[in-house]
């Protein structure tokens, strides 16, 4: 897996499961972030949840995901996508979820 790829819709693979995987750790289930199945490809929903989590962020909402909405922390601790994802190792006083 890359260390910071970019995706967007229409995008699919392995690192679009990690992505899922790290939205869906955000906030859990049934919320904004939720991307639905985590099934690798990167739909309309996988979309949606990225332009959530961007907005929390208030980062540009575009549904792409750069090394900005990789790499900005989601809460106090740190914590970013890219570690909810495992596209980056946790550091160790990171906790689950922002």
């Amino acid at each position: 897996m890359n260390s910071s790829p970019t995706l967007s819709k229409g995008s699919a693979g392995e690192d679009v499961s990690a992505l899922q995987h790290g939205l869906l750790q955000v906030a859990g289930a049934d919320t904004p972030t939720d991307p639905g199945p985590i099934d690798g490809k990167f739909g309309q929903k996988t979309e949606a949840a990225v332009k959530a989590y961007q907005t929390q962020l208030k980062l540009k909402a575009d549904g792409i995901v750069g090394d900005l909405t990789w790499t900005t922390p989601c809460d106090e601790s740190g914590t970013t996508l890219a570690m909810l994802s495992g596209t980056l190792p946790p550091e160790p006083q990171a906790g689950r979820g922002c």
